[in-house]
C-alpha cells in the first residue's frame, strides 16, 4: 500500500468489511513456496533497496496492522482465484483498487496497484507469492513505505464458506520518533481502510459469483 500522499499514485490491494461477526484471525502455519527467481528480474536499483531493506539493522521494528476478517458465503478458490486476478485489472464493483501486472514467474508475481482512499490515489509495485489455495503473500518493492509485508489467509469452513483474514506490518519513514507516531495516527488508520473497502467488495462479488457458477460448488446456506 501507499502512504504518502501523492496526487496521482496509489497503493496495494486488499479488503473487508468492518469486523466479521464473532470471526477472530488464527495464526498460519507457514507455507512454503515453490523457488523462485523473479528477483533478478526486477531492475537491480529495486533488488538492492529490497535485500537492504530487509536486512538493515538501523530500521525501526515495524507497525503491526491490526488483522481484519470477513466471512464469505463462496468456496475458498473461488475467492483465491478473484484476489488473484492481476491481469482483469480490477475486482467486480470494486471502484477503489486497480492492478497492473508486470512479470511473473510461477506463483510468484510482480503486481503494480493503485488503490483509492480519500482524495489521494496511491501507487505501489509489490512482490506477491501465491501459496493455493490458502495464502496470498505482499512484500512492498516501491511506493511510499519503507517496508512492508501484508498476507491474505484463507480458511475453508465446514460448511464450504471462506473466512478471509488480513495481516501485516510496515514502517513509513525511519525518523525516530516522528516516523513511529506518523504510521500508527495516520498510516496505519488508511491502511485498515483501504482493507475494509476491499472486504466490502470482494465479499458481495465472490458470493454473487458463486450462486451463478457452474465450476465451484456452492456452500451451503443456513
Amino acid at each position: 500500500m501507499a502512504i504518502e500522499p501523492r496526487d496521482e499514485s496509489k497503493v496495494g490491494l486488499r479488503c473487508t468489511e468492518n469486523g466479521p461477526t464473532g470471526i477472530v484471525a488464527v495464526s498460519q502455519p507457514k507455507l512454503k513456496a515453490a523457488p523462485s527467481t523473479i528477483l533478478p528480474l526486477l531492475p537491480q536499483t529495486t533488488s538492492r533497496r529490497l535485500r537492504s531493506t530487509r536486512t538493515s539493522p538501523a530500521l525501526p521494528r515495524p507497525i503491526p496492522l491490526t488483522p481484519q476478517s470477513v466471512a464469505i458465503v463462496a468456496p475458498r478458490e473461488l475467492v483465491f482465484q478473484m484476489l488473484t486476478s492481476f491481469k482483469r485489472g480490477r475486482i467486480s464493483g470494486d471502484n477503489a483498487e486497480s492492478t497492473r501486472l508486470i512479470s511473473e514467474e510461477g506463483n510468484v508475481k510482480i503486481v503494480e496497484f493503485h488503490t483509492k482512499s480519500g482524495r489521494f490515489t496511491y501507487r505501489t509495485v509489490e512482490r506477491v507469492t501465491l501459496f493455493p489455495p490458502e495464502r496470498i503473500e505482499f512484500e512492498h518493492l516501491e511506493g511510499p513505505l519503507t517496508f512492508s509485508e501484508e498476507a491474505f489467509t484463507l480458511t475453508e469452513t465446514p460448511d464450504g464458506s471462506t473466512i478471509l483474514t488480513h495481516t501485516g506490518s510496515f514502517i513509513w519513514k525511519p525518523i525516530p520518533i516522528l516516523g513511529w507516531l506518523a504510521g500508527v495516527l495516520y498510516v496505519r488508520p488508511i491502511y485498515h481502510r483501504v482493507i475494509r473497502d476491499h472486504f466490502a467488495a470482494i465479499k458481495p462479488a465472490a458470493e454473487a459469483r458463486a450462486k451463478r457458477s457452474h465450476v465451484f460448488s456452492r456452500p451451503v446456506e443456513n
